[in-house]
């Protein structure tokens, strides 16, 4: 069948449709079972099988973002893209998808079709047992036993589907089901598919994320897995380049940039950083306070896309905060490997946009003196450790 039930009684699928009228109800063998549920029925069966499943304080929190019972929402246990097609109707309010998305097969297809399913800012809300959450379930399940077999674990979980020929090896040995993934690979796979991100919270092992539909899914390019990943920037006359970097975030970073922004703010340590930023992978913290992860920029400078010294390269996502003047004054040259705020010491959201105007100004009047002196004030101060990155 292509659903498991969430109530005995309700056929053979958990596509149940709330609603504040009680109506009648035929079954056709052949068709998809749809359960038309009056207020009561609601209070007296659905309600229950779903706490049952997600506990209590999941169902609170998910309640929190949906009206009570209105005719167009959906709680589903979605495994397959074609079960999400099954639903006839367009337009819905919300679709809740109480299972974890690590048991989805085809996630990016899945969250495709609920876009296609939902109206302008219709809620969709998921949740993912990230790799960490994982980590603690099976430390408590095993005990010292999972220090043994815990780095086969990662490999067969993070590693092995992040190969190309052998991620199609495994996907076809465990059909896709109980795959390892982060927060940020979730939740970042919801934005491209053409959502913005609400709100997400830590529950019963769980993280649970919520985002509204604002566009059609985002076709720009295909996030990757590999150690080195192409950051989309503006160059030179606001040509778009793309800038190598070693990895040192989880895939799919890129699309919950304007998100965090807006949810945590900046670093208080004054490196122009996202506070409490989730993306970065636990080796990517060593990366970053050595620079480390800039040294694919090489390839940007042989390349011609970008000079040893100029401003930095940047996302759109963080384009946009800038005064309309730097922005301006950006199109006239050509990025950099080593950017202003390390050589002035100006490494503060507000600080490094300053640093750029400074330069910018410098350079209008003497291109090669003024790069030659931020050259070596910068490496005066990585070597110095007057900065390091975040």
């Amino acid at each position: 069948m292509y659903y498991r039930s969430l109530t005995r009684g309700f056929g053979s699928n958990n596509i149940l449709k709330l609603s504040v009228e009680a109506k009648n109800t035929s079954r056709d063998s052949r068709d998809i079972y749809e359960g038309i549920l009056s207020e009561t029925n609601y209070y007296k069966i659905l309600k229950p099988a779903i706490v049952e499943k997600i506990g209590e304080d999941a169902f609170e929190y998910i309640s929190s973002f949906i009206p009570e019972l209105t005719l167009d929402y959906r709680f589903l246990a979605i495994e397959e893209p074609f079960h999400v097609k099954s639903i006839i109707q367009n337009n819905l309010s919300g679709i809740i998808n109480i299972e974890r998305i690590n048991n989805q097969k085809h996630i990016n297809k899945s969250l495709e079709i609920v876009n296609e399913k939902l109206s302008t800012n219709g809620i969709y809300i998921g949740c993912v047992e990230s790799y960490s959450l994982r980590r603690t379930r099976l430390v408590g399940k095993m005990g010292i036993l999972f220090y043994v077999i815990g780095p086969l674990d990662f490999i067969s979980k993070r590693i092995i589907p992040k190969i190309r020929k052998l991620n199609s090896v495994q996907e076809f040995v465990t059909r896709g089901k109980r795959r390892a993934i982060s927060n940020t690979e979730a939740m970042g796979r919801l934005v491209r598919a053409g959502f913005e991100m609400i709100d997400f919270k830590e529950i019963n092992g769980l993280t649970w994320y919520v985002g509204h539909k604002v566009s059609k899914p985002r076709m720009d390019h295909k996030p990757n897995y590999g150690l080195i990943y192409k950051k989309k920037c503006m160059g030179k006359n606001g040509k778009t380049i793309f800038i190598y970097k070693f990895r040192t975030m989880h895939p799919y970073s890129e699309y919950l940039q304007t998100f965090l922004i807006k949810r945590n703010g900046y670093s208080d340590k004054g490196n122009g950083k996202i506070k409490d930023d989730f993306r970065i992978a636990s080796w990517g913290y060593i990366f970053r306070q050595f620079f480390l992860d800039e040294l694919p920029q090489f390839i940007n400078l042989l390349k011609g896309d970008l000079n040893l010294v100029g401003v930095r390269p940047i996302s759109y996502a963080r384009l946009i905060e800038f005064p309309e003047d730097v922005v301006e004054l950006r199109k006239k040259f050509k990025p950099g490997c080593i950017p202003p705020y390390v050589a002035l010491l100006m490494s503060d959201e507000l600080g490094n946009i300053e640093a750029e105007r400074i330069y910018l100004k410098e350079k209008q009047k003497a291109p090669f003196k003024t790069d030659l002196k931020y050259f070596f004030k910068a490496v005066y101060n990585i070597l110095t450790r007057k900065i390091v990155s975040g």
